[in-house]
């Protein structure tokens, strides 16, 4: 299970782009984020975080150009394999949810870092509940076709 989506677009950034990064992956430990590489000639921060019994990947890209600084974040949850280990699914997925709920939860820090200015990020066309699968609404806060909690 992957996913890609904007942190945010922010104008009036008045940092140099090291400090930019520096106040990024400063977020990224605070919340418990493992800093796996960093190349500083993309702007992109790799990381990984994990769960209990499920792991994840992802990156942190982010552009500065004079005052304005783009941010993107995609990572990748892996589940492991339930028949080759002695774990139900419901364990699974309750892991699944909190990496995903961190994840959201590094895109609204970052919103907070860079509040001034923020514009807000481009509508996304496709975004499936956590829970059924189903396709909702981008900025839904509960599935409408199960009502699990999404955000």
């Amino acid at each position: 299970m992957s996913e890609s989506y904007w942190a945010g677009e922010f104008d009036d950034v008045d940092l140099p782009e090291n400090e930019v990064s520096d106040l990024i992956e400063e977020g990224l430990c605070n919340l418990g984020f493992m800093i796996v590489e960093k190349e500083e000639d993309e702007g992109k921060i790799v990381t990984r975080l994990k769960s209990g019994y499920v792991d994840s990947i992802g990156s942190v890209t982010f552009k500065k150009n004079k005052k304005h600084v783009s941010i993107s974040i995609s990572y990748e949850i892996i589940k492991p394999d339930v028949k080759k280990i002695s774990l139900d699914e419901k364990t699974i997925e309750s892991e699944v949810n909190k990496l995903e709920e961190t994840w959201k939860n590094l895109s609204r820090m970052i919103d907070s870092l860079f509040s001034s200015g923020f514009i807000p990020a481009p509508e996304i066309k496709s975004v499936y509940c956590p829970h059924c699968g189903r396709e909702i609404d981008w900025d839904s806060f509960f599935c409408k076709y199960c009502g699990h909690e999404v955000k």
